[in-house]
């Protein structure tokens, strides 16, 4: 016992040394500027009842009462017996009975001519702690701050999720693992190598004194048999009947399937067939049957990566969720999104890299399957807008992470109108952003174009401008010239001048046949070469025909080639006649 009273007598010296911090705290019994008088011993017990919920709230820690703020020890010796009792009792009396304190150490230690109570808490691991009265602190370095307790619930589960598939796991060996698929695995990660040499580079494992120890991921991502060490590694498919999941006699869900379970690769291998197969509708194309997907397939491919790598596979009731209502899909993953990752900058297409699962993110990465989560959705997003669908919706509730893709147009239904002008065009998605623009007679700048395209480089977007100009759709409303003027008078870069016009293809016909009737011409067309370059033949009204060449530049030239100048007057001669006849 002595030898005992010793060691928390050292222990005591050094805390006292190294001062107050996020896992000491000291707590005067006494008050008053020369600090003699005797606090209320109820007010000592509130404190220590406080202090050691917030420690067990946050990482544990140790309380010395009798022990000034500085070090300084002031003691417990104005106490009776029966206060001390009382104090050494507040660990139970203070703590609310529902969330009681587990492991509390209590010391009455003799220092010099005074006596201190040093009482130790560990990390709480059961219950989120509250006082006596129904209050929820935590330590958060020198300081005891109120806190919400689902807060602290949501830390200590992130930590559980992080740390899942790190874990060594007893009993588990090589041969409970598909050895076909790490083989494959191996030889595109690490020709050459075993495959136990394979695991330990990638970290899945490691030899003791005697055998190999496996990681909870290397049985996630490779078990033959999944079930034996995961109760949920699968995938439920459910289709909704309208946008909105209903309940009880109004239950909407007409299909429901479960596809066989399977570890991780499984799941991205044969599970995403399934997924395919469930979304997909097989379609008539160029004389063959087709699976196609209501969403960009790379897409929803994308996102079913992203929930198999980053669920939370220490919630092991529930499975992956993909659901299509008549408006959107979601998917959903068990596990809230990581404090460390910023709902916003993924909504803004920000790169995050941090991940859940650190031993099944590096796997999959080398692999090839999956990016950083934010470049995943940033993929995400382009594709969707590619084909001209509003980005994904992403949220983290319910303890879980969705993800959801709309049907919406990223055209509102103004745009659309105006763009069904435009229907027989064939206009690609940047030609629409760009027509849209010069809606309602609005001149456009460059700069304008570049900002909507997102394209900074003129280089870049000037064969949008040009294929717009050969559909008759642009053209200059301000020449280069007045351009150049008004950009001096207004302090401004020619590129941010608008000169560009937009017209609809009816008034593009008018403007062609009075063009016609003031030049002469009985009718023009326009061929594209195999060279690919634009072949312009007009016809004047005498008949004869004359062919021109559209250069690199978009300008009219001439052919170099006397022979070849010869076929194309063929050419146009022969259309000439077809025309006439």
């Amino acid at each position: 016992m002595d030898s005992q009273i010793l060691l928390v007598q050292e222990r005591l010296k050094n805390d006292l040394a190294l001062g107050e911090s996020h896992f000491r705290e000291f707590k005067s019994a006494l008050h008053g500027p020369d600090r003699k008088g005797r606090r209320k011993v109820s007010d000592v017990a509130k404190d220590i009842g406080e202090t050691l919920v917030a420690f067990a709230n946050a990482d544990g820690g140790t309380l010395i009462v009798g022990a000034e703020d500085d070090g300084t020890i002031s003691g417990l010796s104005p106490y009776a017996e029966d206060d001390i009792a009382v104090l050494r009792n507040a660990p139970k009396s203070h703590v609310h009975p529902d969330t009681p304190l587990s492991g509390v150490r209590t010391h009455l230690v003799p220092i010099g001519d005074e006596t201190v109570l040093v009482f130790s808490v560990q990390k709480g691991t059961q219950y989120t702690h509250l006082t006596s009265d129904g209050r929820c602190l935590q330590r958060r370095n020198t300081d005891t701050v109120p806190v919400a307790s689902e807060q602290i619930w949501f830390e200590r589960r992130e930590q559980l999720s992080r740390e899942y598939d790190q874990q060594w796991v007893d009993g588990a060996t090589v041969s409970d693992l598909d050895l076909d698929l790490l083989n494959r695995v191996t030889e595109t990660v690490s020709p050459g190598l075993s495959q136990e040499k394979c695991l330990q580079f990638l970290g899945l494992a490691e030899f003791d004194q005697e055998s190999l120890r496996l990681r909870l991921a290397a049985l996630l991502l490779f078990a033959s048999n999944i079930g034996k060490w995961h109760p949920r590694s699968d995938i439920r498919l459910l289709q909704v009947a309208g946008s909105k999941l209903l309940t009880g006699s109004d239950y909407n869900v007409i299909r429901d399937e479960t596809p066989p379970p399977g570890n991780v690769l499984e799941l991205l291998s044969e599970g995403w067939e399934h997924v395919r197969q469930f979304l997909g509708r097989k379609r008539l194309v160029d004389g063959t049957f087709q699976l196609q997907l209501p969403y960009p397939e790379d897409a929803c491919r994308e996102a079913f990566v992203n929930a198999v790598a980053h669920r939370d596979y220490s919630i092991e009731g529930r499975s992956i969720e993909i659901m299509a209502f008549s408006d959107r899909l979601e998917i959903r993953n068990p596990g809230r999104l990581l404090s460390t990752v910023d709902l916003s900058e993924l909504r803004a297409g920000e790169g995050v890299h941090d991940s859940r699962n650190t031993y099944i993110a590096r796997v999959l990465k080398e692999l090839g399957y999956m990016r950083e989560i934010g470049e995943g959705i940033r993929r995400i997003s382009t594709l969707l807008n590619g084909h001209e669908l509003v980005p994904p919706e992403i949220n983290s509730v319910d303890h879980s992470f969705l993800m959801s893709f709309s049907k919406r147009s990223i055209f509102t239904t103004e745009d659309l109108t105006w763009l069904d002008t435009f229907r027989e065009c064939d206009l690609s998605r940047e030609e629409k952003l760009v027509v849209l623009l010069g809606r309602g007679g609005n001149l456009i700048s460059y700069s304008q174009i570049s900002e909507t395209l997102g394209i900074v480089n003129y280089e870049e977007y000037r064969p949008i401008i040009r294929m717009l100009q050969n559909k008759g759709l642009l053209f200059y409303h301000v020449n280069k010239g007045a351009a150049r003027s008004t950009a001096r008078q207004q302090g401004i870069a020619n590129r941010e001048v608008p000169r560009i016009a937009i017209r609809t293809p009816d008034s593009a016909q008018r403007d062609r046949i009075a063009r016609r009737h003031r030049m002469g011409t009985k009718y023009e067309f326009t061929i594209l070469r195999p060279d690919g370059r634009l072949e312009r033949t007009v016809v004047g009204r005498n008949g004869h025909a004359h062919v021109l060449l559209a250069t690199q530049h978009g300008r009219d030239g001439h052919f170099t080639d006397e022979g070849e100048y010869r076929r194309a007057i063929e050419r146009a001669t022969a259309e000439n006649e077809r025309i006439r006849t």
